[in-house]
């Protein structure tokens, strides 16, 4: 899970939607700097911590081989063994096994 931008997006959302509704009041040039910093500052410190608690409670799993072959069939063991790479000794157990 990707979970860089969030900070950024919550951010830039915060601030896009104060400066729509800035613009649509038509407040003075020097309010809308104002409340534009002081959006920009608060939901920084909440994306940071949101951030925060995102990476505490959803840690990416490390890709270990193991992992992905435990929910597997045999033929995926097999294959780890030659690279992943289907041998004909596959293909004849696969034919062994729609025969019976």
């Amino acid at each position: 899970m990707k979970k860089k931008g969030v900070p950024l997006i919550v951010t830039l959302v915060a601030c896009l939607i104060t400066c729509v509704v800035s613009i649509f009041q038509g407040v003075e040039f020097a309010v809308f700097c104002v409340r534009f910093i002081f959006v920009f500052l608060i939901f920084g410190t909440i994306s940071v911590i949101l951030q925060i608690v995102i990476n505490l409670n959803f840690k990416d799993k490390p890709e270990d081989e193991d992992e992905e072959n435990e929910g597997g069939d045999d033929k995926d063991k097999d294959n780890s063994a030659t690279g992943g790479e289907e041998t004909d000794e596959d293909y004849i157990d696969e034919d062994e096994e729609d025969e019976e």
